[in-house]
Order: structure tokens, then sequence, then C-alpha cells
């Protein structure tokens, strides 16, 4: 009997030791060695949060990925951009897992998208094969990593997911080839004043502080003075162990003289979200700095679920004279932390604006719904304010410095249209107000707008100059919008002066020197397009067809370099006697190459290619093989 029951023993023992084990996740790539990333879950990539981790290849192409758990093929992408290749896995659990950037799949997979492609005489395809058409046992050969799509260099882009396909933080799995010792890395804070009654170190606007490590937690490398409502960003960045890339934070938590005023955790993302990182990071800051630092609050319009369990939105208040201390922790997804600490009072007799941050070289600046303008000691003590219909109001400085008089005008209330100094008259370029929560059609002498409702994150003032730029021959739409990124798209209308080729010219935003093809219909002088952001736009016309150069041009194998040097390439066909040929696009590297259905047939006969650009220009390159 006692044998009996040992034997059951032993067998629940073998049997709940195998159910953890297939249920568990293995690593997709080299099993049981240590693997490098060079990207990690919540990560801050300029317009989204990266979804999953990069697991790095050592720059090579073609390792062999495998499925981190049984399961079956539930979708097949193939694109030019985004994840290029990519595998997604149901595994009839709950979750799903997701590889992409691959040069090529499993060869089961690989002749059925082939086929599918050639069926659509597509490039880019999906499918959605039956369920377990495709399965796998965890383990099993599923395809090999690569570069396809927008990936910057060879990597396995991996994702776990939930059945509502929202991505889980696959380093919470502890996988044993990924190791991290390392705690993670404080570089700069950023204190804002949140409104026009707001002040740090006596002044207003942002301010930014390194940090100094000191026997394992940071400080500030000065003193700061607050009062009012306060936001606080900052610059922050984990590393693992023996790799320099910087990666995301995943929990960060700030104590307001020790009550937990923020508690912000990457467990869970949603692609919903994705887009949303303009509020999550101070977009001011990172156009200023292309850094990414995350804040601390919540603004206005941000209803990002990872703020959740926040107190006051984040929002540090400060009415009393008393000394305040802060800690700020971060840590990443295996629990190593750093501690930033610091006091802070509003004592402050003196303005001290050493530590403020300066977005520009004029004496006019924009934060949110205050225009802050700066002028010198000897300036009279008020300005006068040109509101419509002729309304004159005078308003006094808010505080001064050293050197300046520093007057605030809160935009909540009226926006001005002129600001009348000692010397000179200011144009605002105000156009109007759009709230989030109401629909506003604006109709200019150079433009129209709609803003639908919830078009917004926050309530937007419309700013715009017409200029002309007689070098280049060109009408520019300057919208001096760039740090406010909306939610959906505006619909807008540009009204030209010029004669235009209605169809070969388009809209472009411009930045810098550069020109890039947004689009847009015409209709008589008027052409609309969309956008999330209101920047600087341009008319374009582009004449010119693509370029194509051959590179290799056998029976088994057709390469080409295409480029178009303004609108960019819209679409390519090749045929070998009138039927259509595959061709895989690495635009990356201009290139495109054939891809059999049938490996034994060679390219023999007339074979032709038609490139076609954004503008609608055409190149044909014919010849017989």
């Amino acid at each position: 009997m006692k044998s009996f029951l040992i034997l059951i023993l032993n067998s629940f023992i073998i049997f709940n030791c195998f159910t953890q084990s297939n249920n568990s996740f293995q690593f997709p790539l080299n099993k049981n060695q240590q693997n490098f990333l060079s990207g990690t879950m919540g990560e801050l990539r300029g317009d989204h949060f990266h979804m999953g981790i990069d697991i790095k290849t050592n720059g090579k192409i073609g390792v062999p990925i495998h499925a981190s758990k049984s399961g079956y093929i539930e979708r097949i992408r193939i694109g030019s951009r985004g994840y290029g290749r990519a595998l997604y896995m149901n595994h009839n659990d709950g979750t799903k897992s997701v590889y992409a950037h691959l040069s090529r799949f499993n060869n089961s997979i690989e002749n059925f998208i082939i086929k599918e492609q050639y069926k659509s005489q597509s490039f880019e395809i999906t499918r959605y094969p039956e369920k377990n058409k495709f399965y796998f046992n965890k383990g099993e050969l599923i395809g090999y990593s690569g570069n396809s799509g927008s990936s910057s260099g060879p990597h396995l882009h991996f994702e776990i997911r939930d059945s509502n396909d929202d991505v889980l933080d696959p380093l919470s799995y502890n996988f044993i080839e990924i190791k991290d010792t390392v705690n993670p890395t404080f570089e700069k804070i950023v204190f804002k004043t949140l409104d026009i009654n707001s002040r740090i170190n006596g002044g207003f606007g942002f301010y930014e502080y390194k940090l100094i490590k000191k026997k394992n937690k940071y400080y500030l490398d000065g003193k700061v003075s607050m009062v009012g409502n306060i936001g606080i960003a900052i610059y922050a960045y984990d590393r693992l162990d023996l790799m320099p890339n910087k990666n995301g934070i995943k929990k960060t938590e700030m104590f307001f003289n020790k009550i937990k005023l923020v508690s912000n955790n990457i467990e869970k993302l949603s692609y919903n979200e994705t887009s949303k990182i303009v509020k999550y990071i101070d977009y001011n800051l990172y156009n200023l700095k292309r850094k990414q630092y995350i804040k601390l609050y919540q603004d206005d319009g941000n209803k990002m679920l990872v703020h959740r369990n926040n107190s006051h939105n984040g929002i540090v208040n400060i009415n009393n004279d008393s000394t305040h201390f802060f800690q700020i922790y971060i840590t990443d997804s295996y629990n190593n932390s750093s501690e930033l600490s610091f006091y802070s009072n509003n004592k402050n007799d003196v303005v001290d604006n050493s530590k403020k941050i300066i977005f520009n070289n004029s004496n006019v600046s924009i934060i949110d719904n205050v225009l802050e303008l700066t002028l010198g000691l000897n300036h009279k003590d008020y300005i006068e304010i040109l509101y419509e219909n002729n309304l004159i109001k005078n308003q006094f400085y808010a505080y001064k410095t050293k050197n300046s008089k520093v007057f605030l005008l809160d935009l909540k209330k009226i926006l001005p249209q002129k600001i009348i100094t000692e010397d000179k008259e200011i144009n605002t370029q105000f156009i109007s107000s759009i709230y989030p929560n109401l629909e506003k059609q604006i109709t200019h002498k150079d433009f129209e707008l709609l803003s639908k409702k919830n078009t917004l994150f926050d309530t937007l003032n419309i700013r715009f100059e017409k200029k002309y730029d007689s070098t280049n021959n060109l009408e520019l739409f300057s919208f001096s919008n760039k740090n406010d990124i909306a939610n959906k798209s505006f619909s807008i209308k540009l009204k030209t002066l010029k004669n235009y080729d209605l169809e070969k010219s388009h809209v472009y935003s411009v930045s810098k020197d550069d020109y890039y093809f947004i689009g847009g219909d015409w209709k008589n002088n008027l052409i609309e397009f969309k956008s999330k952001l209101l920047s600087d736009f341009t008319i374009l016309t582009d004449t010119i067809p693509p370029e194509i150069k051959s590179i290799k041009t056998t029976k088994d194998e057709l390469r080409f370099k295409i480029r178009d040097d303004l609108s960019g390439i819209k679409d390519y066909i090749g045929k070998i006697n009138g039927n259509w040929i595959l061709f895989n696009y690495d635009y990356k590297r201009d290139l495109i190459f054939s891809q059999k259905i049938d490996k034994e047939k060679p390219f023999i006969g007339n074979f032709e290619l038609k490139i076609i650009d954004k503008a609608g220009n055409i190149n044909m390159l014919n010849f017989k093989l």
C-alpha cells in the first residue's frame, strides 16, 4: 500500500512538472545560452512605446527561431516596413507570441505564403491560416532571424501577448538566457511650472538639474525651490549586463513627504495606447534634446492606464514655506533599483535662472497656455496687449531677474493679437483656440482646418504664418505648434496662390532642409490632406521618374536598385512573358529581389519592370532573358 501511494505521488509530480514545463515559455533562440537585448518592453521610441523585447543576433541573419510555446500560427504578415516578415502564434491558453523582422519562415509556412503572394500578386500580404494548419510544439523551428521591415539591424523582435493582444513584459517570465544585475541610471531631472502662478527658483518655465551619484544614491547638482503646481520629468534608462544599450525603465515611483504620489508600472501595454507616448514623455524636451524625459505627472488629456495608481495626477502642489522631501525610485524588470532623493522649499529671495531651459533665441516663448515675454530691466513696468476688436489692455511684469523683466500672459482667457513694447510691435500669430471635447472648423484666408471632437489631447492655440521662399519659389504654410501632436488627424486644406500641376504636385512637410511626402487631393486651388501634427507644409511638384539600376539579371535571380529622390516609391511590378514575378522589397537598401514559386523553372523570355512613384511618375525597364 505504501509503495502504491509513493507511485501515485511520483506520477503526480512528474505530470505536474511536465504540465508546468509545457505551459512555460522557452526563449525563442539560442536556448540555455546567455543572450543580449537591444530593446526592452515599454522603451520610448520617439512616437511610440516599444512592445516586447529585441534580441540581438550578433549582426547575423538566419539564426534559427523556435516556438516559445506549443501552439498554432494564427497570422502571417509580410510588409516592407513595420515588423517586416512576422509570425503570430496562439498558444490555446490565453497567451500569444510574436516573432518579427524574420528573413524567412519555416519551409511549410514559406511555401504557403509564396503561393498566396503569387495568387494575390502582392509582396505585402496578411493571411490568417485555418486553426492548426501550422501547429508547432514548443522548441520546433518556425523561422529564421533577419532585418526585414523597419529594423535598424539584424535582431529578433519577440512579444508575449494576452488573449486581447495586449503586450506583456517578456522579462517577467524570468528567462535564464538574459542576465541583468545592473541598477538603472538617473541622468537628469526637469521641474516645470504647470500654471501661470507657479514658480521654480523664483521663475517660470522648465528647470533642469544634472544628477550626481554618491554611494548608490542620486542627488541634485544644486538647490531647488518650488511653489504652486509643479510637474517633474526624469531622463533615466536601464542597462543589462555587459551591454551599453540604454533600455527602458519598467517601474517609476515618487514619494512626496513620504507619501506615494506616483506609481507607474509598465507590465502591460495596449496597441491602442502606444501612440499616446506623446503625453507620457515631455515632447517639448524631446524636440529640443532628442531625448525622452518621462513625465511623472499627468497633464490634461493624458488618460493612459500606466498612470492609474497615481494620486493628484502626480502633480506636486506646494503652498507653504516648509521644506519638502522627495524620493524617486526607478526599477527594471529584474527588480534592480536606484533612488534619487532631494529637498525643496519655496524661499527664494532672488530669481535664479541658471538652471532654466531656453527653447529658442526669441524673447517670446509659449509653454502650454502661458505666453512668456522677456524684456530688459530698463523697459517700463507694463506692455500693451492688443486683442480682437481693437481692445487694448496693459499687462504688468510678473517678476524680475537680475537682467530682465518677465511678462506672463494667460492664454486660457483670451488670445492676444499683438504685443506692443516700447520699441516694437510683436505679432503673436494666434488664429484660434481648439478644445478637445468640441468640433471646430477654422476658415482662414490661407487655409481651412477641421478638428473633430476628441481629435486633441488638450486645448490647442493655433499659430500660423504664410511665408514665401523666393530662393526655391515655394509657398510655406507655417504652423507654430510643432510640440502638439494630436490624438487623431486634422483635416487641412491649403489655399494656394501659385498654379500647380495638379497630377504631380502634393503636400510635403518641411523639416530643416528635408521634405517628406504627405500627399493630398486637389479641388480647384485647394489641396486637402490629413495630419496629426501642425508643422511647416509646402507644395512640391515631382515630374522625375524613379531610378532603376540592374544588379543581377540571370535565369535564376533578378535584383535591382530602385529609388526616388522626392515623393518616394509607391509600387513596382515585374513580369516575365506577361506573368507576374514576386519581388521582395528592402526599402533600407533600395533593393528588390525575385523569389520564384517554382525554383526549377528558369527566368526565360521577355522581362519588364515597372516602377511608380507617389506622384505617378513611371519608369520602365525591358529586356530579354
